[in-house]
């Protein structure tokens, strides 16, 4: 089973990493080390292509395709007891594989017998840990969804940067989003907190070139939303139908 052919089809949209040998290179590569959950194993095989690899790290795809956020996706992926990067919470065990760029969160996934894991975070105080997505595949979809369309330039080796995408502000409300529900593609959401803040991210596609990130927050009375295209100009005609849609949500 291919765990991650959606984040292959996303690829192809932006040509920056090749994804011609994607499934040879797991098919070709049938998992050794048997603690490895399926699915971590097959972004393992992928992340070392030759054509995927640039820089000196294997893990530089993700770290591409976030604000350079730090990523260890390897083969000593497992869970041990007592060991650096490994944590009991209320029973369940987690390895962590992913750090913000300076430390203010942790990513993990939990360590279960499940081929394809959920995604856990907690923030830099460690006090908690709440399940960001319910698999690892998904968090590697959302994470490439919502980087691809930030970044300038052409070819993963050229020096990337944010690049421009549309926001505005609605009212949160059941009502809008379900608006959003109703409206376009839904995708994978996710969900992670900042100290006392609860924040939602839900996520639609307008179609293959233009993407919609909506964030709802349990502190805020707004949700952001960010408009997000492949080519740069759609960016003001898609926001000019939103705005449109859902006048009746515009804060005043």
């Amino acid at each position: 089973m291919m765990y991650h052919h959606k984040t292959i089809e996303i690829l192809k949209t932006d040509k920056r990493f090749k994804t011609e040998q994607s499934e040879k290179c797991i098919l070709e590569n049938p998992k050794t080390i048997s603690e490895l959950p399926q699915a971590v194993w097959e972004w393992i095989c992928l992340q070392n292509q030759p054509q995927w690899r640039w820089g000196e790290n294997k893990d530089q795809i993700l770290r591409f395709y976030s604000n350079d956020d730090h990523f260890w996706i390897n083969e000593q992926l497992i869970w041990k007891e007592n060991e650096e990067g490994s944590f009991l919470d209320e029973g369940l065990k987690i390895v962590d594989f992913a750090t913000e760029n300076q430390n203010n969160f942790l990513l993990g996934i939990v360590w279960n017998g499940n081929p394809d894991p959920a995604v856990m975070y907690t923030d830099y105080q460690e006090q908690r840990w709440v399940t960001y997505t319910n698999s690892f595949s998904e968090f590697i979809y959302i994470q490439i969804f919502d980087w691809q369309f930030k970044l300038s330039g052409k070819h993963p080796n050229w020096r990337k940067e944010i690049d421009e995408y549309g926001y505005i502000e609605l009212k949160n409300t059941s009502d809008a989003l379900e608006k959003f529900n109703h409206s376009y593609k839904k995708e994978p959401s996710n969900q992670y907190f900042w100290e006392n803040e609860d924040i939602k991210v839900y996520r639609y596609s307008v179609n293959k070139t233009q993407r919609l990130i909506v964030y709802t927050s349990n502190q805020k009375d707004f949700m952001g939303v960010e408009i997000l295209c492949l080519n740069k100009k759609d960016i003001p005609v898609l926001k000019n139908q939103i705005l449109l849609e859902f006048q009746e949500f515009i804060k005043p």
